[in-house]
C-alpha cells in the first residue's frame, strides 16, 4: 500500500529559509553571505576566459542623520529607494549586495580587459545623489564608492573586498559623494596604519599615555583659569611621543573612542585632585575628537564618568571641539552639547576661524568658550589681516557672550595685543608650555602677572586701543622690511603715518604725546634708510641695535598716546567732520591700504 504526502509547504518552508539566509529581509537583496558565493564565482569565470572583475564598495554619506532626524522608518524607505535605482544602473549577470546599515557591494563581472568601467560607477554615484522623497520626506544622499579590480588588485575574494573598503575609507576622507580607485601603495601604508593602531591600544593597555597641562590665564589681571590636557605618548623606544605623530592617524577610527574615554577619565582624575589640595577654582579642558562625538554612548560615558568622581564640579570640565565636528549633521552635535551642558559641564569651539566658520555654530551650539586659533594670534604681528580675523572672532564671541580664548601666546607683547583686542584669555608657549601633571602646583604658585598685561588692562577698556593696535602692528610690519635690509618710504608716505592722520582726532594732532609719536618714527626712519643708503646688511649689530632702539622708543610713544586717548576728550579737540569713535582700522598690504567702511 502506498501512502503518498504532500509536502509543498514543506518545500516552500525550506525555500523561504534558504532565500533569507542568503538575502536581506529589508531590501531583498542579497547578503554578505550570497556576495562571497557570487564573487568567487565571477573571479573563477574571469581566471578561465582571461575577463576582468570590478568590486565597488558603497557607503551612503550622512545616513546616521537621516534616521536620527527622520527616524527609523524614514531611513528603512531610503534605503529600498536607492537599492532599487542601483539595481536600474546594473547589467544584467551583476550584482548588488547590502553588506551593511548603509553599506552596499556591486560586482561588475565578465568584462573585457579593455572595458570601460567608469561610467557605471559614475552613474552608481549619480543614482544616490539624486533628490529622494520617501514617506512624505524630501531628503538629499550621496555616496562615496571605493573601487578594485581583478585580476590587478588581488585573486581572492576577502581580499579585493578588504582593498575596495580600503579604497572607500580614502573617498570618505578625501570629502566624500566620490569614487576613488584602491592604490596598491595604499595597501602597504593601511597595514603600517593597522599596526599603529594595534599599538596605541598595546599602549593603553600598559598605561604609556599621560596628560600634560598648558596653563591659561585671565589677561585683564593675569590670574590662572585653568589648564588644556594635552595628550602624550610615553614610547618604550621613541620617547615622549607628541600628539602630531599618531593623532591624525587615528581620530576617525574607533581606537579614539578608547583613548578618549582615557583621557576623560584622567582628567577627572586630575580636577579630583585639585579639588583635595584645595584647588577647585580652575577649569581643565580636553579634546574630544568627531570620532568620539559621533559615537552613540558618548553622553552616557561621560554622565557614568562624573558619577565616578562626585566631588567634581562638572563646570569644571570643558570638552573642546572643533568646528568640522558639526560636518556630519549640526542638528545632532547640538543634542549632544546640550545634554552635556545639562550635566553641568563646559564647551569651547577650538580653532575657530580655521574651519568651516558659521554664524549657525556660535548661534545653534551650546559652548560658552570660543578659542581663537593660533595661527592667526602667531602671525599678527607680521600679518595685519590676521588682526582683522581676531577682532571679529572676539566681537562675534561677545555678541553670543561667550568667553574669548587666545591660542599661539608666544611673547608677551602677544597676550597684550590680545589683551587690546578684547580677548579674556590667553594661552600659549609665552605662558608656560605644556608641564607634567606633578609640576602644576609650583608653577601655579610661582606664577606671577606680567607687569606690562597689568600696565595695559585699563587702557585695553578705551576704544582707541584697537585702533592703536593696527597702527603698532604697521609698524613692526616697516621694523621687519628694515631688519632685513630693505628700503623703507619716507616718514611722510609711510602707512603708520597715514593711519594716525586717519584714526585721530583733528583736535589730537598738536598734542605731546602726538608730537612725539611723530619724531620718533621720524628717527626710526632715519635710522633705516640711513643703513639702507650705506648698504649696511641687517647682520651688522650696531644696525639691527640701532633700529631696536629705535623701534622701542617708538613702541613708547605710543603706549604715552594710548595713556592720554584713555582719558576723555573736550569737545573742542573732535573736529566737525570726525566721530566720536575711532573708525575701523583698514586692512593693509605693504605699498597698500584698504580701507574697511
Amino acid at each position: 500500500m502506498a501512502v503518498a504526502q504532500d509536502i509543498s509547504a514543506i518545500k516552500a518552508q525550506q525555500q523561504a529559509l534558504e532565500y533569507q539566509a542568503f538575502h536581506d529581509s529589508l531590501t531583498g537583496l542579497p547578503n554578505r553571505a550570497l556576495l562571497t558565493d557570487r564573487l568567487a564565482l565571477a573571479i573563477a569565470h574571469a581566471h578561465r576566459q582571461q575577463r576582468k572583475v570590478v568590486i565597488a564598495y558603497l557607503d551612503l554619506d550622512g545616513f546616521k542623520d537621516i534616521n536620527d532626524n527622520h527616524g527609523h522608518p524614514i531611513g528603512d524607505a531610503a534605503l529600498r529607494e536607492v537599492a532599487q535605482r542601483l539595481q536600474r544602473v546594473l547589467r544584467e549577470g551583476d550584482t548588488l549586495a547590502r553588506v551593511g546599515g548603509d553599506e552596499f557591494v556591486v560586482v561588475l563581472a565578465d568584462l573585457e580587459p579593455g572595458a570601460r568601467w567608469q561610467p557605471i560607477v559614475e552613474r552608481l554615484l549619480s543614482a544616490c545623489s539624486e533628490p529622494l522623497v520617501t514617506l512624505d520626506a524630501r531628503l538629499q544622499l550621496s555616496t562615496s564608492i571605493g573601487v578594485t579590480l581583478y585580476p590587478d588588485d588581488g585573486v581572492d575574494a576577502e581580499v579585493l573586498l578588504r582593498h575596495a573598503d580600503q579604497a572607500l575609507y580614502r573617498a570618505k576622507r578625501d570629502g566624500k559623494n566620490r569614487w576613488v580607485l584602491f592604490d596598491p601603495h595604499e595597501d602597504r601604508a593601511a597595514a603600517a596604519h593597522a599596526e599603529l593602531l594595534a599599538e596605541v591600544r598595546r599602549a593603553l593597555a600598559a598605561g604609556n599615555f599621560e596628560l600634560h597641562l598648558q596653563p591659561r590665564v585671565r589677561l585683564h589681571d593675569g590670574a590662572v583659569q585653568g589648564a588644556e590636557a594635552l595628550l602624550r605618548w610615553r614610547h618604550p623606544t621613541d620617547g615622549l611621543r607628541l600628539p602630531g605623530r599618531f593623532l591624525p592617524a587615528i581620530e576617525h577610527e574607533d581606537v579614539m573612542i578608547e583613548l578618549g574615554d582615557w583621557v576623560l577619565h584622567e582628567a577627572l582624575r586630575i580636577l579630583s585632585q585639585w579639588r583635595a589640595a584645595g584647588m577647585d577654582d580652575y577649569t581643565l579642558s580636553i579634546n574630544v575628537a568627531a570620532r568620539q562625538l559621533r559615537d552613540p554612548g558618548f553622553g552616557e560615558r561621560l554622565q557614568a564618568a562624573l558619577q565616578q568622581y562626585p566631588e567634581v564640579l562638572p563646570q569644571r570640565l570643558e570638552l573642546e571641539i572643533v568646528e568640522s565636528s558639526a560636518l556630519d549633521g549640526i542638528d545632532t552635535l547640538e543634542r549632544l552639547l546640550q545634554r552635556c551642558r545639562a550635566l553641568g559641564v563646559g564647551v569651547a569651539i577650538d580653532d575657530f576661524g580655521t574651519g568651516y566658520s558659521s554664524l549657525a555654530y556660535l548661534k545653534r551650539l551650546p559652548a560658552n568658550v570660543v578659542k581663537i586659533d593660533q595661527s592667526f594670534v602667531r602671525d599678527v604681528f607680521v600679518d595685519p589681516s590676521d588682526l582683522r580675523i581676531i577682532e571679529g572672532i572676539v566681537a562675534l564671541g561677545h555678541a553670543f557672550s561667550l568667553q574669548v580664548v587666545g591660542e599661539g601666546v608666544e611673547t608677551l607683547e602677544h597676550g597684550t595685543l590680545l589683551l587690546r583686542l578684547g580677548a579674556d584669555v590667553a594661552q600659549g608657549w609665552g605662558i608656560a608650555r605644556a608641564m607634567p601633571v606633578d609640576t602644576w602646583t609650583s608653577w601655579v604658585r610661582h606664577w606671577q602677572a606680567p607687569q606690562q598685561w597689568l600696565h595695559w588692562a585699563p587702557l585695553a577698556r578705551s576704544p582707541w586701543s584697537r585702533a592703536l593696535a593696527q597702527v603698532e602692528i604697521e609698524h613692526r610690519i616697516v621694523m621687519a622690511r628694515a631688519l632685513m635690509g630693505e628700503p623703507v618710504p619716507q616718514h611722510a608716505r609711510c602707512p603708520v603715518t597715514e593711519l594716525l592722520d586717519q584714526i585721530l582726532p583733528r583736535g589730537a594732532k598738536s598734542w605731546p604725546e602726538v608730537m612725539d609719536l611723530h619724531q620718533a618714527h621720524e628717527a626710526f626712519h632715519r635710522i633705516a634708510n640711513q643703513a639702507a643708503a650705506q648698504r649696511r646688511q641687517p647682520s651688522d649689530t650696531a644696525t639691527r641695535d640701532a633700529l631696536q632702539q629705535g623701534h622701542a622708543a617708538w613702541i613708547a610713544a605710543l603706549e604715552a598716546l594710548q595713556v592720554r586717548l584713555a582719558q576723555p576728550l573736550a569737545a573742542s579737540e573732535w573736529s566737525d567732520t570726525q566721530a566720536s569713535l575711532p573708525p575701523s582700522p583698514p586692512i593693509s598690504i605693504w605699498g597698500q591700504t584698504s580701507w574697511a567702511g
